[in-house]
């Protein structure tokens, strides 16, 4: 092995801690290895004392138990001891910033200075050299290595598998080409330990001969947005799909029966698709509830297909939740690929700023402009630039997009500032090799969010389709609202703001890049200081922003907080306003508003300067020409949406701030809403769609489409209806119950009995369990009712916005099996939970909307000028709806069998409760105490044995 810049000798270290906070958690047990000329030579291994008791979770993942700690030397200790074996060597951490923060806290607090020197992060550096992983977890970089395991999450062994994670990092590397490696050095900083590894790498580079790269290739994304490579071709007149063909398709012994084993016709399926191939046929707009498990997905594909073959036409497929759109390109579509025995294509497409620009990427990389941690934030784009197909950031795990949106967006793709046919890279440009894919393929998957904005841009992106399948249909409102509404934050101007200027450390943005052009430009006197003179004004204009937009937005959530007094939200709290209201502090407000209208006359007047130059003269000038434009029309649309939502006078709209918990924030958020979308989707959406097929598992009340028509903007003249029950035996798969002895969650008392309840039901199962609330409120107190006695018993407690992000309660919840996960409105729907995942379902309360949310308290002030009952006519549909969707979380196969208990007695005394009821696919149980409904659960759920066998 090449040795990179001398590294011989280098400690890895790992820690076991009882928790992630530093400030509040304690270190339990401290493990390192020493390694010389690639040999571990020395160990070193201690447990711990704890004042803090371990969390059985962690004894779970460890092995690690109180008894264990008990008698153990105490940090104080044990680190001397530590300190010396790691000597003034390289130390090497997988996720180093995690253990460091404990080891330099307990250090500090015992008067001693933290770990110094040098420091390499195994986490970080693959993902510089592995972005299409799936993730970057210890445990799998080990397994795409072939490193043998035996155990991890003990300090001593994850220790030492971090030191061959290093050793191994090292050979590969050394496997790069030379123009990749010396990439990666130019971006990295000197300062950091990554700079000394690549140059080493790099010195080698020309003495070596380039190997092939060893790994377990299926952790890798293999991500490809295009599926077959024939072009459709356009066949004119309209020319009618075979029902019989269709039907055959999805028959017992037809060509699905060949691809799917154990394969079982769906008569529900085959009367879905019957009804799609119909409003292919007869261009009509078809709207479907299809019961969980039709497989209502190849119900409409199969047909889709057929139309597109058949008549060289093109359908847009649009979901709303990234997971559906997936298991729609990367398992769907491919499937029927094997099952249809002509060639179809394909495409997934996405907004542009999911995509890659080229020229932006080497223009930034070519300034040079980019702070230490920027530069390392950067790398992971390195390696995937030169391996993607796609352009697509959502395949690059390494990069870290939540922590890095602003630089992402130095190099994504935008609509405002793109050179089209002008650009030098035209030829390789990843979303225009997708757009013109899209534009040629027969099925084209993409999202409500794309869709809508393509409307709002006359069909820019999509251009023109004749033919919509819309499935999570019951989405559409809501994404329909956020896009014809309108809203202005701080980070939009800090976004703005960073593109033409910043600071930090190093200037960057349009402007410098002009005055540096601007100077070295062969330019006549006058002509170069009248553009020095607007680049001067413009940088003064940006600081006057920067100083006055956090002021403005600070006193708005202050004024929003005297009106909120002391019911304000947890997280977020919403302020409706109206026309002239003194909410928006409008002295502040014009101010703001006349500084952003300078500014946007300063950028006008650069563009004006720099299209007075010959094009000989300036370097990249139609390029530099071309972003000026955008930032001025980006600045105008900030003023126009600005100026719109300060009126507040549209009686179609519904204005409100949105503020954060805290009220000396500067985050608040100016918002405005359109209170009828139906009118305008009918009159922007619908136009010129021939064919439209709208599903979901939730769409009707009282079994009728009437709601979702009426809020769509559908005529029920014009629109056919067609349901169709799910295949599941409901009647033997699911349970639900109803404890009747619970209070009226208006009483005080209900907190307190539901916490009892939902610890009395999860020790008596043990099985996977989920509660679904209505607020985070209650959530956490609930939370901090039951998590230290079910902890306590070994059930693993794990609750939305207190133990992480969603996707990692998910994860942590599919690991274990028996904890009980909490969850609020996104937790609702888009959950697949197959088998034992989940067998208990609690639906705390009846998901009514909050009715002094600004938009849901002027729709009722909507229906109430209408003369009709909102309660009945809004609030009672949009909850059943929500309902619905959230006892579908319990039976996702014909294996599930489960629990739900719906905790609200409202379902039993009031006069609308039984719709909730009558809306499940099974009849309830009314259990009268515990002892019942504990026997009824008992008894219907299989015994340890029995899943056994």
């Amino acid at each position: 092995m090449v040795r990179m810049g001398g590294l011989e000798t280098f400690v890895a270290i790992d820690v076991e801690t009882t928790g992630l906070d530093p400030e509040q958690d304690e270190i339990i047990e401290v493990g390192a290895v020493r390694v010389r000329e690639g040999a571990i030579e020395r160990r070193f291994e201690h447990l711990v004392s704890s004042s803090r008791p371990i969390p059985p979770a962690i004894t779970r993942l460890t092995g690690i138990s109180n008894d264990d700690c008990a008698g153990q030397p105490s940090i104080s200790s044990i680190l001397p001891r530590f300190l010396r074996f790691l000597e003034d060597d390289p130390v090497v951490a997988h996720n180093a910033p995690f253990d460091l923060s404990f080891l330099n806290h307990q250090m500090k607090k015992n008067g001693w200075g933290g770990i110094e020197g040098t420091v390499f992060d195994t986490l970080t550096l693959s993902r510089i050299l592995l972005p299409r992983l799936r993730n970057h977890q210890l445990s799998t970089l080990l397994s795409y290595f072939q490193i043998p395991t035996s155990s991890t999450h003990r300090a001593g062994t994850d220790a030492e598998y971090t030191a061959k994670l290093f050793l191994t990092l090292q050979e590969y590397v050394e496997q790069f080409e030379l123009d990749t490696l010396q990439t990666f050095l130019a971006l990295t900083p000197r300062s950091s330990p990554l700079s000394r590894l690549f140059s080493g790498a790099v010195r080698g580079a020309p003495l070596r001969k380039i190997g092939g790269r060893k790994g377990d290739g299926e952790l890798q994304f293999d991500f490809t947005n295009r599926i077959g490579r024939l072009s459709r071709r356009r066949r004119k007149g309209s020319h009618r799909i075979d029902i019989k063909t269709i039907e055959d398709t999805f028959s017992s012994d037809g060509p699905l029966s060949r691809v799917f084993p154990h394969y079982e016709e769906r008569p529900q399926q085959v009367a879905m698709a019957r009804e799609v191939v119909k409003a292919f046929n007869n261009s009509e707009c078809l709207i479907v509830e299809a019961g969980t498990g039709v497989g209502k997905t190849l119900a409409y594909l199969v047909p889709a297909v057929h139309w597109a073959l058949e008549n060289g036409d093109r359908v847009i497929v649009s979901t709303k939740t990234k997971n559906l759109q997936e298991q729609l390109f990367f398992s769907d579509i491919p499937l029927l690929r094997d099952v249809i025995d002509r060639p179809f294509t394909a495409v997934l497409l996405k907004g542009r700023s999911n995509y890659l620009c080229l020229n932006k990427w080497y223009r930034t990389l070519a300034e040079a402009n980019l702070g230490d941690e920027e530069r390392i934030a950067m790398l992971p784009l390195v390696l995937w630039l030169k391996e993607t197909v796609s352009g697509d950031i959502s395949e690059n795990t390494g990069f870290r997009f939540v922590h890095n949106s602003g630089l992402w967006n130095r190099v994504c793709a935008e609509s405002l500032f793109c050179l089209g046919g002008g650009c030098k890279y035209k030829d390789k440009c990843f979303y225009q090799k997708v757009r013109g894919a899209a534009h040629n393929a027969h099925i084209v998957v993409t999202n409500h969010a794309l869709l809508l904005s393509d409307v709002l841009m006359d069909h820019a992106v999509l251009d023109a389709y004749h033919r919509l399948i819309l499935d999570e249909a019951h989405t559409v409102e809501k994404v329909a609202t956020q896009h014809f509404g309108r809203n202005v934050t701080i980070w939009r101007v800090r976004s703005l703001s960073d593109k033409l200027w910043r600071k930090d450390p190093v200037e960057t943005g349009l402007l410098p890049t002009l005055v540096q052009r601007v100077e070295r430009a062969p330019l006549g006197g006058a002509q170069r200081a009248r553009l020095r003179k607007h680049l001067e004004k413009a940088r003064d204009r940006i600081q006057r922003v920067r100083a006055t937009a956090p002021e403005y937005f600070r006193q708005v959530t202050r004024e929003a907080f005297k009106r909120i007094g002391e019911h304000r939200d947890r997280y977020t709290s919403k302020v409706r306003y109206g026309e002239n209201d003194n909410l928006l502090v409008f002295n502040m407000s014009y101010d703001f508003l006349e500084v952003l209208t300078e500014l946007c006359r300063d950028l006008t007047r650069i563009c004006t300067g720099l299209g007075e130059i010959p094009e000989s003269a300036l370097a990249d000038l139609q390029e530099l020409v071309q972003e000026a434009t955008a930032r001025v029309q980006e600045c105008e649309e900030l003023m126009s949406d600005l100026s719109f939502v300060l009126m507040g006078d549209d009686e179609g709209f519904v204005y409100w701030v949105e503020v954060p918990s805290q009220d000396d924030h500067s985050d608040a958020r100016l918002c405005a809403a359109p209170l009828e979308i139906g009118e305008l989707m009918t009159a922007h959406f619908y136009e010129g769609l021939e064919t439209t097929v709208l599903t979901s598992a939730t769409l009707t009340t009282h079994g009728r489409f009437d709601y979702v028509l009426e809020r769509l903007g559908l005529d029920p003249e014009r629109t056919v209806q067609f349901r169709t029950g799910s295949p599941f035996r409901f009647e033997d798969q699911a349970l639900v119950c109803v404890p009747s002895f619970l209070p009226s969650p208006w009483e005080r008392s209900f907190q307190q009995e539901l916490g009892h309840l939902i610890k009395e039901v999860v020790l008596a199962t043990r099985r996977g369990t989920m509660a679904l609330f209505t607020s985070y409120d209650m959530l956490t107190s609930t939370y901090n009712a039951i998590q230290e006695p079910l902890e306590r018993e070994g059930i693993r407690v794990l609750g939305q916005g207190v133990n992480g992000s969603r996707s990692h309660i998910m994860s942590q919840f599919k690991r274990e099996k028996s904890a009980i996960l909490m969850g609020t409105e996104s937790f609702w729907e888009g959950v697949d939970l197959l088998g034992e995942e989940l067998t208990v379902l609690f639906l705390v309360k009846l998901p009514f909307a909050v009715p002094t949310e600004p938009l849901v308290e002027a729709q009722i002030e909507a229906y109430e000028r209408r003369g009709l009952d909102p309660f009945q006519h809004y609030s009672v549909p949009e909850a059943v709806m929500k309902f619905k969707q959230g006892f579908g979380r319990l039976i996702r196969s014909r294996e599930d069998r489960g629990v739900a208990l719906v905790c609200d007695t409202r379902v039993l005394t009031s006069n609308y409760g039984r719709i909730f009821l009558k809306s499940l696919p099974t009849k309830s149980l009314v259990c009268p105490d515990r002892e019942a409904l504990l026997s009824e659960i008992t008894r219907w759920l299989p015994t340890a044995e029995e899943r056994n066998d």
